[in-house]
């Protein structure tokens, strides 16, 4: 835990670091965004990490991950304070994704043993699993786009830790003492997650706070449950490679709902707002409508979200069942 908590944090971005990286860099909202893509993509690739922590000691894979740490914030801190010359677009992603790729190294560690072993190949000719990763390129990649954009990065870093912690203890207490399936959970907290969008979306009063502590507390609560369904139904075998390749769900969503969507969406009321003698380059928009579209766009997403979970949860309650009974023996 000391070691994940001095790696850095992806939801960093949205709140601290793009606005320091878009005024020293002179980037516009779109290439900002598709700087967040690459965070994501960073943050999701551990295919390596994953495959590492089957062969190897637990030092050499937090070696490894505290060496990206090192280089890519170091580089991206050189480049910012003005040391080191403005870098393309296309360098500055490649040093977000090694920056974010070290924390693939500190959670690529199993989960208790429960389902039946299948490796990654096995598993991607199994529907459940391609379900629960659309489900997370749904929910979470709605998530990701409101943490990108709109959150306060501290309240959002409480939150997080408050939904990692309650959703990992409400799914065993679903599982072992109420016999309810745990993707049932992620359900639930994707409906929560599309009720905090609508009050974004609508521009009640708070609404930044609401939103923040609704999207921070899913967004974990998605990091505790998707690990824990997927050891559930796909055991542990090739746990490290089964729950990274679930995590490409997070870059795919963003490069959707946020690199293409949420930014252009920001772009066109920025351009509205300015007025056609004003460079692109710099546009700022100010206002609550800035954002309320693509809220409610987002709250859609999660409850699309939501049906493909209802899904797996029918589809997998026999197995359950039968999980039940042997957890209770």
């Amino acid at each position: 835990m000391w070691i994940q908590s001095v790696a850095g944090v992806s939801y960093l971005f949205g709140g601290s670091m793009s606005p320091a990286i878009k005024t020293a860099l002179g980037y516009n909202q779109k290439q900002i965004a598709l700087l967040g893509v690459a965070k994501n993509l960073g943050d999701a690739i551990g295919f390596v990490s994953g495959a590492l922590s089957e062969v190897s000691l637990p030092w050499v894979v937090l070696l490894v991950g505290a060496t990206q740490n090192l280089v890519g914030y170091g580089v991206l801190w050189f480049v910012v304070t003005g040391q080191l010359p403005n870098l393309p677009l296309w360098m500055t992603e490649a040093r977000m994704q090694i920056t974010l790729r070290s924390t693939r190294c500190y959670r690529s560690h199993p989960l208790p043993r429960t389902g039946e072993d299948f490796t990654l190949l096995q598993a991607l000719g199994q529907a459940d699993f391609w379900l629960i990763f659309m489900s997370l390129v749904l929910g979470v990649g709605s998530g990701i786009t409101v943490i990108d954009n709109l959150v306060f990065v501290s309240l959002i870093s409480i939150s997080n830790f408050l939904g990692c912690v309650a959703g990992g203890y409400f799914s065993e207490l679903i599982i072992r003492k109420l016999s309810f399936l745990r993707t049932l959970e992620m359900s639930a907290v994707q409906v929560i997650m599309s009720l905090g969008l609508i009050y974004c979306a609508i521009d009640w009063p708070g609404k930044i706070y609401v939103v923040t502590i609704v999207i921070g507390m899913g967004y974990g609560t998605h990091c505790a449950i998707a690990p824990a369904s997927v050891s559930d139904i796909f055991g542990l075998k090739s746990f490290g490679s089964l729950y990274n390749f679930h995590i490409i769900a997070l870059p795919i969503g963003a490069f959707v709902f946020s690199g293409v969507i949420a930014s252009n969406i920001y772009d066109y009321y920025a351009r509205k707002q300015a007025g056609p003698t004003i460079e692109t380059e710099s546009l700022m928009c100010t206002g609550s409508f800035c954002y309320s579209v693509t809220c409610g766009l987002m709250s859609v997403v999660c409850l699309m979200a939501i049906v493909l979970s209802l899904s797996v949860v029918y589809r997998t309650k026999k197995f359950y069942f039968r999980l039940y009974r042997v957890s209770k023996t």
